[in-house]
């Protein structure tokens, strides 16, 4: 009874929990296309302490400036000093099955406005896009004719934008799946093989890193198929390896030994782990 309690009340802290996280789970085919079809959830943890923080799933249909119907959870942010109500999607999926999910990434820097190029904030990113695109190849050429730029709404400072810095997740009905970045100014567009996405920092500092999680397998035999991915980029490939299913995490014995090479990187998290390439192979 006492375990029950403990852990009924641990729930009430999850709202604490800063780590948005976006990932594609791989389901059967229902025959609707030949394509392999993607589930795709998320955290969201634009939050308080208690948990007032509430979103509704709101539709917008075709029309008034929208090529596709789309529909997202929404939220009310105020911003102070103004504290005036204003919604922001950071999560949606339109019609033709194009997902867009933003996530923080405090490197953003986003494009310079240009003159005679159309261009919209980053906050206008989702619903821009859902109303405009409905292939990944559709988004890519959209991005290719606007710039994105820095969020600027009037009475309100930059300091109240700061989570404003944001990066996307971005997958489309064929399977497609791309990672959006602005780093210093340029845009840099990923072909997202790992199909998961985090906060901080940037992608490719999470796909090096997935070198220092090769020896983790969710199932007997040990033998991880999933960590076979390769990156478009000079990431490179991410290797499989083979070793207990739950051994291996941040601060067991397993994985200091294997992160024996990096011993700075528990006090320094954002330090690219090393490159193994001994170890890496092709999938």
């Amino acid at each position: 009874m006492f375990d029950q309690m403990v852990k009924l009340a641990a729930l009430a802290f999850l709202p604490i929990s800063l780590g948005c996280s976006y990932v594609e789970i791989p389901y059967p085919d229902t025959g609707r296309n030949s394509a392999k079809s993607y589930l795709i959830p998320r955290t969201m943890e634009l939050w308080d302490l208690f948990n007032t923080t509430k979103y509704s799933i709101e539709a917008f249909p075709r029309g008034n400036g929208n090529r596709f119907g789309w529909l997202a959870p929404l939220n009310i942010f105020h911003f102070p000093p103004a504290y005036q109500p204003l919604k922001f999607p950071f999560e949606g999926m339109n019609e033709a099955g194009l997902t867009v999910s933003a996530l923080y990434l405090a490197q953003s820097v986003y494009e310079q406005p240009q003159p005679g190029k159309p261009g919209f904030s980053a906050l206008e990113f989702v619903p821009a896009i859902l109303a405009n695109c409905s292939t990944v190849d559709e988004v890519v050429a959209t991005l290719e004719s606007v710039t994105v730029l820095t969020p600027f709404i009037p009475g309100v400072p930059e300091e109240a934008l700061k989570t404003a810095t944001l990066h996307w997740a971005i997958a489309d009905a064929s399977g497609r799946s791309i990672v959006v970045e602005y780093l210093q100014g340029q845009r840099m567009i990923h072909e997202n093989a790992p199909r998961v996405m985090t906060n901080d920092p940037d992608i490719k500092w999470h796909w090096r890193n997935l070198n220092t999680r090769v020896h983790l397998s969710p199932s007997y035999p040990y033998q991880n198929d999933m960590l076979q991915v390769k990156a478009d980029d000079d990431v490179g490939v991410v290797p499989s390896a083979t070793a207990g299913t739950s051994s291996g995490f941040p601060g067991t014995r397993l994985h200091q030994a294997a992160s024996s090479d990096c011993s700075t990187c528990a006090a320094m998290p954002w330090k690219p782990a090393p490159s193994r390439a001994s170890r890496t192979r092709s999938s």
